[in-house]
């Protein structure tokens, strides 16, 4: 049957070149609007009300905690400077500080850690800790401002803050923990041996993974229902979503509040993660820290503070609350259980309108069949498409990012890229399955995902229930227009809400992934954004095919501007791991990765090496440090657990520290001095006396080889723009 001609004055006209354009032009108001609403605030400085947080009170004690210090280590004269001016500084505040010094044996390291605690307490003596969490150590590749002494900064902010209000109802117990670098250290010898961990009630930790961008609430602990909903009810501007819970539970990445999660205590994680670029290099320093950054995180770290002083913690265990944040505005929480039942009603609906539709089409059962065989195919192939052009530029230039200095033309090219095979591929086959088909289809993937993630795993579904939500309300309006003209204004229309609701997303999963993982921030995107885009099929073939040629001449062209550029300049310094490999069992040689060699006596030292799962046997294997100035350097037996005195010259004034890995076999021992070392690793007995297979000693903590070499070590230098 044909389709009746709409003729009715003032309606939407999305023949021609119309489609595309409101599309881009939705996309970019929703853009620019979510930018505007996800604004950061102005950093207050040291004359405001006591009562806030103030960045410019936090950047005083920061600059206080750093000093004249660059890296500082666990370990280091430096981190023992930093952690004298951080005594210095609670002492400023009125409180008493105290130094824990631990020993303790994990699974990563061994050895002696420093906490440093203050306890401030509450009018109800009884009523139990709330603990506050940063750590003091910094990577030796940088200064460490934003990851974390930011976070002792605000830390100590944030409480004095809070008692400016008034005597706070239950305590603060402020702790300052060691070697969060080496292995969650001082957060594990804390949590081990001091008796105080029995009466605390929740944990607020804060952390950085960037020097700028919104601070984002992206971890809670167990039990943490009540707390979360008292946060959400004090914060102003929140930047969260349940789904980075989602994803960090599956992420191989730990901070101090894991350590706690893992004892059922509750909490909250913060931390900012753009400028990513900085973390865990040489330019984390007070000149790439953003103020307004450090604001916000502290705002909402007090949120978090107060919503602790508020908050009831005897819920059940399993107890399970998704959320997401409105606009960047509001905080919107749930049961999981709600979500799922709102999640089945959307899907029936959904199916119920779509079904109306089908009875005005006739002859389409086919054809939505069809479409819903086909959105899988769209999603894989727009997915393909956004990371073919990184993939392969990387390739070219023998890069795994080859975006690192240029992420917005990076994302520019991926876009283009998407755009390239929509009009190539994805508008083809929409034209034989039919407009109506193909955008219903879409909706009722939506609702199937929702569906799936609600029960799977809840935390990841909150953000698509908005959606959802608006597309279910544009399938039933749509009906009020016959053709799939209705679908298509409506899919159009409801665009705008649901990328307001979903950009900010967006805009995090692609700091959080940067240039190596495209297709995570796409998958989300599309996922709201492919109704609409499919939407643009009525452009005629020979327009669809202008489209795609453009669109993958500009990907082109983009990706050649891309591999011009340096790979690395002064603010996207460059990681580069450097590798001690032995190939025959006998040698041992150096390989430097990437573009370029770099010497070890050039090589910023880490102190990490092989991890193993068996005793060796012989005399065994010790890889020693020819010293040439200060520490920090390192050695590693393969011995069995006795102290055996390393080689080489001791600075004076300096010990040796031992650290024994509780894998049998292992002892690892620091000489850790004042200035840079320069290491001449050497190899004092054959590999082949530790009766081993080549393949076990692979892995070191840093970088696996995929090669089938012996690693020894590996070591991380930065590239800046010139050869090192």
């Amino acid at each position: 049957m044909a389709e009746r001609a709409d003729n009715r004055p003032n309606s939407l006209n999305l023949d021609g070149w119309g489609p595309p354009v409101v599309f881009l032009a939705v996309v970019v108001f929703c853009g620019l609007l979510t930018s505007a609403l996800a604004k950061l605030p102005r950093p207050l400085d040291h004359r405001v009300d006591k009562e806030l947080f103030s960045a410019g009170r936090a950047l005083r004690s920061l600059e206080h905690l750093l000093g004249s210090e660059g890296a500082h280590p666990s370990g280091s004269l430096a981190a023992e400077r930093v952690r004298t001016h951080l005594a210095a500084e609670l002492l400023r505040k009125g409180w008493q500080p105290e130094e824990q010094v631990l020993s303790l044996a994990t699974t990563w390291a061994t050895g002696t850690v420093h906490n440093w605690t203050v306890e401030i307490e509450g009018r109800d003596p009884d009523a139990g800790w709330i603990m506050l969490l940063a750590h003091t150590d910094s990577v030796a590749a940088g200064p460490g401002v934003a990851d974390d002494l930011s976070g002792v900064a605000l830390v100590i902010e944030a409480a004095r803050a809070l008692c400016a209000r008034g005597q706070p109802e239950r305590g603060l117990l402020l702790v300052f923990t060691d070697a969060e670098e080496d292995g969650l250290c001082g957060a594990e010898a804390f949590a081990a041996q001091d008796p105080r961990l029995g009466d605390v009630l929740c944990v607020l930790n804060v952390e950085a993974r960037g020097c700028r961008g919104p601070s984002i609430m992206f971890q809670t602990g167990p039990r943490s229902s009540d707390l979360l909903r008292a946060y959400a009810e004090n914060t102003e501007r929140p930047f969260a979503d349940s789904l980075s819970v989602e994803a960090y539970r599956r992420m191989p990445n730990d901070t101090d509040l894991s350590v706690f999660i893992e004892r059922q205590l509750p909490g909250l994680n913060f931390a900012f993660i753009e400028g990513h670029e900085a973390y865990h290099t040489p330019i984390d320093d007070l000149d790439h820290l953003s103020l307004a950054s450090l604001q916000h995180q502290g705002d909402q770290f007090l949120a978090g503070l107060v919503a602790a002083q508020e908050a009831q913690f005897g819920e059940p265990a399993g107890s399970q609350l998704v959320w997401t944040a409105l606009g960047s505005r509001t905080l919107f929480v749930l049961r999981a259980g709600t979500l799922q039942v709102l999640a089945f009603l959307l899907l029936l609906l959904t199916v119920l309108g779509l079904y109306q539709h089908m009875q005005r089409e006739e002859n389409q059962e086919c054809k939505w069949t069809g479409a819903l065989l086909a959105w899988p195919l769209w999603m894989f192939l727009l997915l393909l498409a956004a990371m073919a052009p990184g993939r392969i530029m990387g390739l070219i230039a023998g890069v795994r990012d080859p975006g690192h200095t240029q992420p917005f033309l990076f994302w520019f090219v991926s876009v283009a890229a998407v755009l390239a095979l929509t009009g190539a591929v994805v508008f083809p086959i929409v034209r034989r399955v039919g407009l109506a088909s193909a955008l219903g289809a879409c909706h009722v993937w939506q609702s199937v995902l929702l569906c799936a993630l609600a029960i799977g795993a809840p935390g990841a579904g909150a953000w698509l229930l908005g959606v959802v939500a608006f597309g279910t309300l544009g399938i039933w309006a749509a009906l009020v227009r016959r053709g799939p003209s209705g679908l298509q204004g409506a899919s159009f229309w409801l665009l705008g809400p649901a990328l307001i609701l979903v950009l900010p997303l967006v805009n995090f999963l692609a700091a959080a992934y940067g240039s190596g993982g495209p297709q995570v921030p796409m998958a989300l995107f599309l996922v709201v954004g492919l109704p609409a885009l499919v939407g643009l099929t009525s452009l005629s073939p020979g327009r669809s095919l202008q489209l795609a040629v453009g669109a993958g001449i500009v990907c082109l062209s983009g990706s050649i501007v891309l591999l011009l550029l340096p790979i690395a300049s002064e603010e996207f310094p460059r990681r580069q791991n450097i590798v001690l490999v032995s190939e025959d069992g006998e040698t041992v040689k150096r390989r430097g990765a990437g573009e370029f060699e770099v010497t070890w006596d050039e090589a910023a030292f880490t102190p990490r090496f092989v991890e193993t799962s068996r005793t060796k046997t012989g005399d065994g294997v010790r890889i020693g440090g020819v010293l040439a100035g200060g520490g920090p350097w390192g050695s590693a037996r393969f011995e069995g657990l006795r102290e055996i005195q390393l080689g080489g010259r001791e600075l004076d004034g300096e010990t040796t520290s031992f650290f024994a890995l509780p894998l049998a076999g292992i002892e690892v021992g620091f000489l850790l001095g004042e200035e840079p070392a320069k290491i001449e690793l050497t190899l004092q007995t054959p590999l082949e006396r530790l009766g081993v297979d080549a393949d076990l000693l692979r892995k070191p903590f840093h970088m696996p080889s995929g090669h089938g070499d012996r690693l020894i070590s590996s070591r991380t230098v930065f590239e800046q723009g010139q050869e090192p």
